[in-house]
């Protein structure tokens, strides 16, 4: 990060929703994986790109914080859903 970089702030509220969001994407990609409807997946990432279009386009630096935490929370999700999906299993 180069010093004319800003680190994005987010308010109290966004933080609030922006876990609200994460929890129903892994309970969506859960949903999703343990009814083998793999397809629809690209669907969660499709709609939170949608909605951060402005600032992802706007802000590289916003873009790439996004792409991480999208990235991680996806690997989350999967992982938790594989989890889940073994213990149906047992």
């Amino acid at each position: 990060m180069t010093k004319n970089q800003e680190i994005p702030v987010v308010s109290n509220k966004e933080l609030k929703a922006g876990r609200y969001i994460g929890g129903l994407e892994r309970l969506l990609l859960l949903i999703f994986m343990v009814l083998q409807i793999y397809s629809a997946i690209p669907i969660i990432i499709a709609l939170k790109t949608l909605a951060r279009f402005k600032e992802l386009e706007n802000n590289r630096t916003f873009a790439e914080y996004y792409l991480i935490g999208n990235f991680l929370s996806m690997i989350f999700g999967v992982l938790i859903s594989l989890v889940f999906i073994y213990i149906l299993k047992l």
